[in-house]
């Protein structure tokens, strides 16, 4: 496989990942849904779909994470080099360290300038710890555990990334509130959710730690993945995935359990006389909670939702479903070049 893989717009290199470019990233990046302000790509590995949700959407900033160190290095790398470096951002982080940074704690704000510095201006120094107090919700500590009720010091700088190409946001001729408001904005809930999910689950891992911790599920198994989503997600905001369609159902309901809807559906097929082999899905985060409403009723109150008729638990106001084909003998069909016009070489 050639080390790297050339877009319209930018170029991933994949020699030192564990999961290279593939059809489902693609797809996922090219059909996902994307809205300002702010989008998160979980399990980010080449940053190709960080990349491609930024491309999409000029207005929001993008963070992708992953727990595979050299994938991380090699995303920085392909998103330094590209037109969106000042819109994209790649963390070395798990999925439950972001939970604890975005849901467990708020920053203080700070409502009055410091009888020292009566401009309330603050060097660098001084704002490099800063006191967090804890909001405590029953998702945090289910998955993080018990955390004191006290006040706790949180390093500030680290979670803003600086690089010699992009250095720190905080500006030591700013304000305090400045500063805080900038780093609230880092710490908010995401508009948009995309995420590639490892969704194998045989009790024989292949030998290479690397690629088993990119494509089974025990590094991220859905119901924390899901749960982490149900926090992350600001009110109306989306998550989209790619998955196999043989393990799209029991996700969906877990989904519904998390007040997260399905509102998008599309069957993958990859030639015509093939049945669908994997499932694009959007669901809508409802956090007051949904109700199914009944067959004719009109559904005036945000997060009621009519029942489907394939299964009465699971709720759905999906565009479709429709059906994607990818091929049609040696060509690709329109649809599928249509949807990733913007960036296939083709």
């Amino acid at each position: 496989m050639k080390d790297q893989f050339q877009f319209k717009q930018f170029t991933i290199r994949h020699d030192r990942c564990a999961m290279k470019v593939g059809t489902d990233g693609v797809l996922l990046g090219s059909w996902g849904a994307v809205a300002a302000p702010r989008i998160l790509d979980i399990g980010t590995g080449t940053g190709l779909i960080a990349l491609m949700a930024a491309q999409r959407q000029p207005d929001a900033q993008v963070l992708g994470i992953d727990i595979d160190g050299d994938a991380v290095e090699q995303a920085r790398e392909n998103v330094a080099a590209s037109p969106f470096a000042d819109r994209v951002t790649i963390r070395h982080q798990s999925l439950q360290e972001l939970v604890a940074d975005v849901g467990s704690f708020v920053p203080q704000t700070a409502a009055d300038p410091s009888p020292a510095d009566p401009s309330g201006r603050s060097t660098l120094g001084e704002l490099s710890t800063i006191n967090y107090r804890q909001r405590t919700t029953r998702k945090s500590s289910e998955i993080h555990g018990n955390i004191s009720d006290s006040s706790v010091s949180f390093p500030l700088f680290p979670l803003f990334q600086p690089s010699a190409r992009h250095p720190a946001t905080l500006d030591p001729s700013r304000t305090l509130n400045s500063q805080l408001s900038t780093l609230n904005f880092q710490l908010s809930p995401f508009s948009a959710i995309l995420c590639n999910p490892p969704f194998f689950e045989e009790t024989l891992l292949p030998p290479d730690a690397r690629r088993s911790q990119a494509r089974h599920t025990p590094t991220l198994p859905f119901p924390v993945l899901i749960d982490a989503v149900s926090q992350l997600l600001m009110p109306g905001g989306t998550f989209s995935v790619i998955l196999p369609t043989t393990v799209f159902d029991d996700f969906r309901l877990r989904c519904f359990a998390s007040n997260l809807v399905c509102t998008r559906l599309c069957h993958v097929r990859t030639t015509p006389a093939k049945p669908p082999k994997r499932v694009l899905a959007t669901f809508q985060f409802h956090p007051s909670g949904i109700t199914l409403a009944t067959p004719g009723t009109p559904l005036t109150t945000p997060g009621t939702f009519l029942p489907t008729s394939e299964q009465s638990s699971l709720p759905s106001q999906c565009d479709g479903p429709t059906t994607l084909i990818l091929n049609h003998g040696s060509a690709r069909t329109p649809e599928y070049a249509a949807l990733t016009r913007d960036f296939y070489l083709w």
